[in-house]
């Protein structure tokens, strides 16, 4: 049994913590871009907790990005640690994340963006974002 509203996106908490990663696809993504690279170890988005959820039902993980591993997550930024293999990430690079748990990463968000490929094929607006009263 699952969630109704969640467990359609299939997020690290119902990968991991329901055990359904083996039989769905993930299928809600949130795409940020690197801003700053301070020093070699570190790289910096614009993606942080309003953007995606970090809470204790799992963390955010890169899509196909080896050697990039989430520290923490401010309001409004990420800070990645780079190991040697990733530390070519460049200022304006895109990084694809998995959330941990879609319930709290979709509830700030206006839109879903659907893509195929690079394509994007739809732009499904929230209308019901805020509207708890």
């Amino acid at each position: 049994e699952i969630q109704a509203g969640g467990g359609c996106f299939l997020d690290h908490f119902y990968g991991d913590e329901c055990h359904m990663d083996g039989e769905f696809e993930y299928a809600l993504t949130v795409v940020s871009t690197i801003t700053s690279r301070p020093i070699p170890e570190r790289g910096i988005m614009d993606a942080g907790f309003k953007t995606m959820s970090d809470g204790g039902s799992g963390r955010p993980t890169p899509i196909d990005r080896p050697g990039i591993s989430l520290v923490y997550l401010s309001a409004e930024h990420g800070n990645l640690l780079l190991a040697p293999e990733a530390q070519g990430l460049a200022i304006g690079d895109r990084i694809e994340w998995i959330p941990g748990y879609s319930d709290t990463t979709t509830f700030l968000h206006n839109a879903f963006v659907g893509t195929r490929g690079d394509v994007v094929t739809a732009i499904i607006p929230l209308l019901g974002r805020g509207k708890l009263t």
